[in-house]
Formats: C-alpha cells, sequence, structure tokens
C-alpha cells in the first residue's frame, strides 16, 4: 500500500472539479454567498481533467469530518450525497460541499483522500466550524446607560454567527453609547468561552468606563429671545454637571415648554453641535434657537378653557402652524362640540399677522344644543340589533350622557365598522347609510339617527380544496379555517385563514412554509365561491440541544422544569414564548432571551439559546399611608383607660379620624437557588403594630402545583374599641392549585392570644373571662374559586370562598370551637353599548357568611366561649359600610361596646357605572350605589330568624333603666354612594355610606353624662384602594 502521507492528495490541487484550483472553499460568510454556493458549482481547469481521472471510479472506504468537534458528526455525513461504499463520483463530491455548506455550520471545507494500492481511498473532509454566541453579557456598565442598553445598542443577538467585525462594530456602537452619557474614553475588553461540541461562544464585554465627562460651555446661536445664562437656567444644564443623555432630552422638553407657555408655539430648539475637550474632559453645548413669533390662538363664540384648546388644536403638538394643522383643529373643534351636543356645530378659522404676532382665530358657531334620543336599525336581517349596537360609537342619551354621545365622525366611523362587519361575513355588495333627523317627534332639538342596512345577498364557500400538504392531513388544518363549505366567503376570513395556516406550521418547526390563496366563481352556482390553498411547507426544523447561560445563583433545575420545549421537539414558537412567560413569573429573572442557533443554516436539527439575567435576590421596600374613615379609635379612650377616675369620655363609637400607617419589608428571592423565598414585613400605626416573618416553598414535593409555606407573626392590634389584643403565630400551609381559576389551601395554626385587660371597655365581670391568654390551635381547608376577569377591579365573573376550621385541644387549643366561613361574589354587565369605550355597568354581589360553634371540654370555663379576637365584627370599608369599623352587632350591657359575634351575615349589592367624562379627570372617574344589609349575632341559630328583621326590634329594651336584654338580632340597612377613581395599581375609592337602621344600645357607666342610650351613626366614609369586594 502506498504511503498515506506521500499520497494524501488535496482535492484542491488534483483533478476533483470542485478542488482544483482551490484548495479550501471558504463558506459563505453571508445568506447570499450560501445561495450562491447551493446553486452554482465551482468550475474545473482543463489541466486538471487527468488527474481527476485517476482517482475516479475509486470506492471509497471511509469518510471523516477533520477538524469538527460538533457530537452529531455521524448525523452529519448520513445526510450527504457521498457514502462510503459509493465509487468517487466528481457531482457526488460537489453536491456534498455545497450541502455541508448549506448548513451554515462551517466557514470553511476542504478535502483531502488517501488512496490505497486495491484502487479505494479514504476521504477526509477538512473543516473550520463556525461559532453561535450563546451569550452577551456586559459587566461594569456605569448605569446608565444600564447593561441591557449597551447590549441592545451593539446590535449583536444570541444565536448569530460570531464574526470578528460584527464584534468589532458592536463594541464601537456601545461606545457611543456610553459616550452619549458622558463617557468618551471607555476601555472595552471582550472575553470569550467556547463550548466547541455545540458550536456556541459564550462572549462577555468589561467596560472600564473612565473618567466622567463634565458640561463646559452652553453655547446658544440664533434668536432665542433669553440671555445664555436665562437658557441654561431654564433648560437645567450648568457648566460642571455631569453629562447625562437624560438631561439633554429633558432640557429640550423644558425649552419647549417654556416658549409654548410664552405663546411661542413655532420655536424652533435643535443641537446642532457637541465640542468635547480631551485636555478638560467638558463637554460644550451649542444650540440653535429660534423662538418665532408669538402665536395667539383664540376660539371665539364658544368659552373653552385653555388646556382644551392645546388638546384638540394640534398647532401646540407639532410646534408648527399650517393649512394641513388648521384643518385638522377644525375637525377636532367640530367632533368635540358635536360630543358636548351641539350637532349643528360650525367652526372656521382664519390667520392674520399684526405687529409681528401671528392670530389663529377659531370662529365656532354652536347653534342649538341637540339631544340624542332614538337610535334605529332598519334592514338588518344576519344579525341582530344588539351584536351591531356593540360595535357602535355613538350612544343615545342616558342617565350619565345627558345629551348623548354623537358626532359626524362618530357616525361615518360606525357606518364604516357596520359595512366591514357585514363584508367580513360574506355579504360583498352591502350598503350602510344613515338618516339623522332633528326635532324628532316634534321635540325641538331632539335628535334621531336611523341605520338603513341593504345586505344584499350573501356569498358561500362551496368547496375548499389544499394542496402541497404533506405533513398534515386536510381534516386536520381544515380545523384551523373559517373558510370551508357553507361558511360565509370574504377576503378577511380568506386572509386569517393564510394567516392560521402559516401559523399551525410556523408553531410546528416549518419557518419557511409558504401559503398561497386562489379563489373562483363556483361554477352554475351563484353566489358561491371555490377556494383553493396551496402550501409549500418547506423544511421541518427540530430542537437539537437546549444550551442554557447566565445561571450563576440558580439551579439549572429549577429553570429546566419551566421549559414546554424539550430537546427533539419541533421548533416551536408557542412554546418558545410560553416558555419565556414562565420564566418570568418566577420573579427570579431580569431578563430571559430565547433563540435558535444558526438561524439560516438548513439543518433539520438546531440548538436551542437561551440566555437568563438574574434578578436582585434581596428587595427592600418601604412606605409611608393613611387612613381616613369613621370609627377610628380616640385618644381619650387611652386616657381613661390609663386613668380610670378620669371625668373623659370615651364614645363607645370612635371617631372619625386620621391613621398613618408606615410598612417595611425585606425579600430574599432565590433562596438556595431553588426559587424558595423568605420574607419580612412590618406595619406600624396607631390601630397596628405588625410583623410577619414566611418562608415560600413552590414546587413542593416537586409538583406544580403545590406550593408550601411557613409564617410566624406577631401583631398587636387595636382593630375593634371593645379591647387590645397581642397575638402571636405561626403557621404552615400548603397550596394546591387544582385547576385554572381554583385553589386548596391546607392550613395549620397555632396561635397565642392575649387581650390586654386595662384596655377592655366592656362589663367588669366578662374581664377575667376574656382577658385570659388563650392558645388557639386550628387546622383549616379552604377552597377558592375565582374566574373573575380582573382581581382588583372586575366587571363579570364569580369568585367563591368557602373555610373550614376546627379548633380543639387534640391540636394544642384550649378553646374548642369549629368555624366556617362562605363568601360568595357574582359580576354582570350589562348596557346595550357594553363593549364600546368601557362603558359598561356593572351589577355586583357580595354575600358572606360566619359560623362559630364552642363547645364544653372537660368542665374548663375557655373552652365554652370563643375567644373575643377570634369573633367576627361587622363594620369598615370591606364590610358592612353602614357601620365604623367593627361596630356592628351585639354591644356590651354595661359601657356600650361591641363584642362580636359567633355568627355573621353579610350581603352587598353595588351597581358600578362606566366612566364618567370630566374636566381634569378624563374619563378615570365611575360611580357606585350600594347597599349593604346583614349583622353579626351572637349565636349561629340566631342568624336565619335575624334575616326576616330589618330593624332592631323592642328598641324600648335599650333604655338604660329597662330590666330586659336590648336585642340585637337584625339585618342592618344601609345605602350609600361611592366614588372610584382609576389607577395603575387599581382603583382609589371614596365611599359614603348611610345607615337606614343603626343600633341602639345603652350606655350605663359613664362618669359624666350617666346612663344613657346611645347609638351607631347614620353617616360613615371611608377611603381606600381596590373595590369592596
Amino acid at each position: 500500500m502506498i504511503p498515506r502521507s506521500t499520497l494524501a492528495l488535496l482535492l484542491l490541487l488534483s483533478a476533483m472539479p470542485c478542488l482544483a484550483g482551490q484548495a479550501q472553499v471558504p463558506g459563505p460568510p453571508a445568506l447570499k454567498a450560501q445561495a450562491q454556493n447551493e446553486t452554482a458549482a465551482p468550475s474545473m481547469p482543463n489541466q486538471a481533467g487527468s488527474a481527476f481521472a485517476r482517482y475516479s471510479g475509486y470506492r471509497i472506504r471511509s469518510i471523516h469530518l477533520q477538524g469538527s468537534q460538533r457530537i452529531d458528526q455521524a448525523d452529519l455525513l448520513k445526510s450527504i450525497s457521498l457514502q462510503a461504499g459509493q465509487l468517487l463520483d466528481r457531482a457526488a463530491v460537489r453536491a456534498s460541499l455545497q450541502q455541508l455548506f448549506a448548513t451554515g455550520r462551517f466557514r470553511t471545507i476542504a478535502a483531502e483522500v488517501a488512496p490505497y494500492s486495491d484502487r479505494s481511498l479514504d476521504v477526509n473532509l477538512v473543516v473550520e466550524e463556525k461559532l453561535f454566541i450563546g451569550s452577551l453579557m456586559v459587566y461594569g456598565a456605569p448605569r446608565p446607560p444600564t447593561a441591557n442598553q449597551l447590549v441592545n445598542s451593539s446590535k449583536l443577538q444570541i444565536g448569530q454567527e460570531f464574526d470578528e467585525d460584527l464584534i468589532a462594530a458592536g463594541i464601537e456602537r456601545m461606545k457611543k453609547v456610553l459616550a452619549e452619557d458622558g463617557y468618551f474614553a471607555p476601555t472595552i475588553r471582550m472575553d470569550s468561552s467556547i463550548d466547541p461540541p455545540h458550536q456556541r461562544i459564550e462572549l462577555s464585554f468589561i467596560v472600564d468606563r473612565g473618567a466622567h465627562a463634565r458640561v463646559g460651555q452652553v453655547i446658544v446661536k440664533g434668536d432665542a429671545g433669553y440671555a445664555d445664562g436665562k437658557i441654561r437656567s431654564i433648560a437645567k444644564l450648568h457648566p460642571g454637571q455631569p453629562v447625562v443623555a437624560t438631561h439633554l432630552s429633558r432640557a429640550f422638553t423644558r425649552l419647549h415648554k417654556k416658549y409654548q407657555k410664552s405663546e411661542r408655539l413655532e420655536a424652533q430648539v435643535s443641537l446642532v453641535d457637541r465640542n468635547y475637550h480631551t485636555d478638560t474632559n467638558r463637554l460644550d453645548y451649542i444650540f440653535q434657537i429660534n423662538r418665532g413669533p408669538i402665536v395667539d390662538v383664540r376660539v371665539e363664540g364658544a368659552h373653552m378653557r385653555r388646556g382644551l384648546i392645546k388638546k384638540y388644536v394640534p398647532i401646540y403638538e407639532e410646534g408648527a402652524l399650517d393649512e394641513d394643522l388648521l384643518s385638522e383643529g377644525r375637525r377636532n373643534l367640530r367632533d368635540y362640540f358635536q360630543r358636548q351636543g351641539y350637532f349643528d356645530v360650525g367652526v372656521t378659522s382664519s390667520l392674520s399677522t399684526k405687529d409681528g404676532r401671528e392670530l389663529v382665530i377659531f370662529d365656532v358657531d354652536r347653534r342649538k344644543r341637540h339631544t340624542f334620543e332614538d337610535l334605529t336599525i332598519h334592514g338588518n336581517k344576519y344579525f341582530p340589533r344588539e351584536s351591531i349596537r356593540e360595535r357602535m360609537a355613538i350612544q343615545p342619551a342616558d342617565a350619565l350622557q345627558r345629551h348623548g354621545l354623537f358626532s359626524s365622525a362618530l357616525l361615518e366611523r360606525d357606518l364604516s365598522v357596520i359595512t366591514s362587519l357585514y363584508q367580513a361575513n360574506g355579504f360583498q355588495a352591502v350598503k350602510v347609510n344613515s338618516n339623522v333627523r332633528d326635532d324628532y317627534r316634534g321635540k325641538p332639538g331632539r335628535l334621531q339617527v336611523q341605520i338603513d342596512i341593504d345586505e344584499g345577498s350573501q356569498t358561500l364557500v362551496k368547496n375548499t380544496t389544499i394542496t402541497g400538504n404533506t405533513t398534515f392531513s386536510q381534516d386536520v388544518l381544515l380545523d384551523q379555517m373559517s373558510t370551508i363549505p357553507g361558511q360565509p366567503y370574504s377576503n378577511y376570513l380568506l386572509s386569517n385563514d393564510r394567516d392560521s395556516i402559516v401559523s399551525y406550521y410556523f408553531d410546528r418547526g416549518f419557518p419557511d412554509v409558504q401559503v398561497e390563496t386562489t379563489t373562483n366563481p363556483s361554477p352554475n352556482a351563484p353566489n358561491r365561491q371555490d377556494v383553493a390553498f396551496k402550501i409549500s411547507e418547506g423544511r421541518q426544523i427540530f430542537v437539537d440541544k437546549i444550551l442554557i447561560s447566565g445561571l450563576r445563583y440558580t439551579k439549572p433545575f429549577v429553570v429546566d422544569r419551566e421549559f414546554e420545549i424539550k430537546e427533539g421537539d419541533a421548533m416551536s414558537q408557542s412554546r418558545i414564548l410560553n416558555t419565556q412567560r414562565k420564566l418570568y413569573d418566577l420573579s427570579i429573572f431580569n431578563q430571559v432571551d430565547v433563540a435558535p442557533a444558526n438561524p439560516t443554516g438548513n439543518v433539520e436539527r438546531k440548538n436551542l439559546m437561551v440566555q437568563v439575567e438574574e434578578a436582585k435576590r434581596y428587595t427592600i421596600d418601604y412606605g409611608i399611608g393613611f387612613q381616613v374613615q369613621t370609627g377610628n379609635v380616640r385618644s381619650d379612650c387611652e386616657n381613661v383607660v390609663a386613668n380610670p377616675t378620669s371625668t373623659q369620655v370615651c364614645n363607645p363609637g370612635g371617631a372619625t379620624g386620621f391613621s398613618p400607617l408606615v410598612t417595611f419589608g425585606v425579600t430574599r428571592a432565590n433562596l438556595g437557588g431553588r426559587n424558595d423565598s423568605i420574607v419580612f414585613r412590618t406595619n406600624l400605626g396607631r390601630l397596628q403594630q405588625r410583623a410577619l416573618l414566611s418562608y415560600v416553598q413552590p414546587y413542593w414535593l416537586d409538583r406544580r402545583d403545590l406550593t408550601l409555606s411557613f409564617s410566624a407573626l406577631y401583631d398587636s392590634t387595636q382593630n375593634v374599641l371593645t379591647f387590645s389584643s397581642e397575638r402571636l403565630e405561626g403557621s404552615v400551609q400548603a397550596l394546591q392549585q387544582w385547576r385554572k381559576g381554583e385553589t386548596f389551601l391546607y392550613k395549620f395554626t397555632y396561635r397565642l392570644v392575649k387581650v390586654d385587660q386595662a384596655t377592655l371597655h366592656i362589663n367588669p365581670l366578662l374581664i377575667p373571662l376574656f382577658s385570659r391568654p388563650v392558645r388557639v390551635g386550628i387546622p383549616s381547608i379552604s377552597y377558592v374559586r375565582d374566574h373573575r376577569d380582573d382581581p382588583i377591579d372586575s366587571h363579570k365573573g364569580s369568585y367563591y370562598a368557602g373555610d373550614f376550621g376546627v379548633a380543639s385541644r387534640i391540636f394544642g387549643s384550649q378553646s374548642n370551637y369549629a368555624r366556617v366561613f362562605f363568601e360568595n361574589s357574582t359580576y354582570h354587565t350589562f348596557a346595550e353599548n357594553r363593549n364600546v369605550g368601557g362603558r359598561r355597568w356593572t351589577f355586583a354581589r357580595s354575600t358572606r357568611i360566619g359560623v362559630e360553634e364552642p363547645w364544653t371540654a372537660g368542665g374548663n370555663p375557655i373552652s365554652d366561649i370563643v375567644p373575643l379576637p377570634e369573633k367576627f365584627f361587622i363594620g369598615g370599608s370591606n364590610s358592612h359600610r353602614g357601620f365604623a369599623i367593627n361596630q356592628g352587632g351585639p354591644r356590651d350591657p354595661t359601657t356600650g361596646f361591641p363584642l362580636g359575634g359567633d355568627g355573621l351575615f353579610l350581603n352587598s349589592l353595588e351597581l358600578r357605572s362606566p366612566s364618567i367624562a370630566l374636566p381634569y379627570v378624563g374619563d378615570n372617574l365611575s360611580a357606585v350605589i350600594f347597599h349593604d344589609a346583614g349583622n353579626v349575632f351572637t349565636s349561629p341559630e340566631k342568624i336565619f330568624p335575624g334575616l326576616a328583621q330589618w330593624t332592631q326590634p323592642h328598641k324600648e329594651n335599650c333604655e338604660p333603666q329597662s330590666t330586659q336584654p336590648c336585642d340585637f338580632k337584625y339585618m342592618a340597612q344601609a345605602v350609600g354612594l361611592g366614588v372610584r377613581y382609576r389607577t395603575p395599581i387599581g382603583p382609589v375609592r371614596v365611599d359614603f355610606g348611610y345607615n337606614l337602621t343603626p343600633t341602639y344600645f345603652p350606655v350605663k357607666d359613664d362618669p359624666v353624662r350617666g346612663p344613657y342610650l346611645d347609638h351607631t351613626g347614620r353617616f360613615n366614609f371611608f377611603f381606600s384602594i381596590g373595590q369592596t369586594f
């Protein structure tokens, strides 16, 4: 056998056409070059023909990839044309090289052969593999700019090919962003970590920002109208300040606002140059400012606030003055006044110049004010009136809009919407017109709008054919479509179906899928269309390896278990997006980027690159708040307690007052890298001092639906005037997410409750019983079903919660009692136009029932009662709004202070209005009318008899001199009004409640007034955040 070292042949220098004359065939640097490589074969010099003939027809013993470190070489070699056992063939070699280039994995490929004397040879394909970016990290970013801002500015992305020129360009872009924030001499060093088996390279950019430049001179050119010093003061740009990009943008905003306030609406402000002085590290700003003339914009013929003029006249926003903007301003003003009921309004404009001032006058002729009283729709057969109305913007007058909502622009919009609705459902020749009648039914100023619809004939689909689908059956694809036989035909539906098919394929790993549609009238069938879909599926891509980078503290299994896409699965975009969402939901990552490597390569399997950025593990939050409502504890009550001989009066009903609140919390997330967390929170206020320490472990027992938590609580609260309590509590809870919107909670709580004897405002004979420290051990199970559309501001759906617990000495409890609590809330939306502009009336109802039942155990008196802090109380912003905080229910017969009860019933009704457009607040305000009915009862068996009693019975028994007990067994009734202001964190709520049936009770022990008959206040108000229920 001839030695291989002697006869190894570089095909470029031999007769092989694809190698002759080229020792190496470089891989294409870009997609365009790749395509060229796939379509054009390298030429063969004529002088190499005899050399090629020497080995042509040799049997191939083996084929090797030399220089490749990929772990899937065997699979790659199986995919090329050249195979072991074949005879060496020029066309096969050329096709194999093109196939390898098309994979996108190689920069260069050279072929070598080692011949044997038996007319066989080994083929070695010498390759240089590409690298693909697996992660991009920036360290040392000055903030601003942040690390993410620098990465984004580089325009580098994970998954793309590593190229030194692209890296150098990315670094230059980073330096440019740093310069905008005042870092003109940074150094950026790149470190890399290579993973050859996966052709991955992880890049780290270490930023040395250098000295921070300062503002030098602020030079103003042009006609600014102000001295340079005044411009610097307005812009808040002064020499010596650090250079920050946001400071410059704010300077532009301040200058524009200043000129607008001076009515110079055409003022031009621009930065024409920035001069950096390396010797002083100072940056000079050079502004070109032309203040322009004073533009006086007036609206005559009608009064308008200045803020509204600025809102509807675009001259203020655009900073220019031309006929197009004047025309737009006329339309906006006309639309505004028509919305106010002036449907015949006329608006003209004029522009004049005098003494260097430009005067813009919008002349408004409002004419008489109308009321949009009636809207009728005729000719609709296919769609019911309600389906059309819910899509319309014009609104007849109602309780919240005295004159209705109407304008020519809104009417034209509605006609277009109705036309599109019919056309999308096959009525291609539909005609929709309107007829506006004034002085409707002889009433001056009353407007009626009639919509006339000529539906025409409906076009239906006769036949639907699909060709080119080799992976998925026709039945599967038809399930994704609307354009099927017997269904309406329209271009809208056809386009949607095309997009649906593309999305279906794309979501199953077909990135190159193409769908063409053709339609033809069905022969011999009027108003019928034949539809054809031609599919070009292209290649299907599968996930090879999932490569995760960026994990510093987090355990890999925490990320792995959130992946919906696995190795070997089709490259599904929806699964990738769901995986990203679930990783973000863990709240331990600031950023999650996912992308396939080698995006342009023609290979069946591609690595999926995942880069995560871990969030800070420690979070500190603090806040200061307040609460204003009736029923607060008065300071004179504290004085009375401190000095029993005091002559001050302690009102059992409390007082209207202000209660401050300070909160502080520390959260340690991602504990142990397992996504566990530990939280410490404190609340400090006049009524409550609380400290809570909790530990939360999701994925308990390695189950996604289980979360285990431990908590320890110290609470010192005076949430009712009768007493102050201290509570030391520990609990363990398992939360099971059973189904969507349905949750079970399994909980065991052990607490020590202590009532401060000095704070008890009740009969002295009850003080030893109620003030005794009580241990309570109570296991409980809760079920919550939440099907509301928005838990913070619900409009539809339902909410159900049930809780059952048993306190027993078996669990270490001194008190023995069972506790059951149910809550059910429903939300219904109504109104003809509920889908337009958020105008939805909502009827909300909430019913709560609570029962506590003690039992005797061994003659222990404590076990015969429910401890005072464990009883039900009623009254407050999230309870019965006819009572101040916890002021409802039974009262102490001596002092008149509330005692709570063992039974609770509360039913609340609310009618929530849609948003009400008002000046200054816009459409963020809404109103609520509510009715609360309920009470707490001394025992559960008194609940149902009390439901039929709507006023307090036998009030005469509540007189101090009466020998009969005062009866509190009735349903207290309250009505009221509320206001909701929409904010990003939920509606801010103010409620005003009026108690129709206040509770009367005796006060026999009062050092100043003596015995007297008292009652709870009729009027209560509450301020809070979020809906009541």
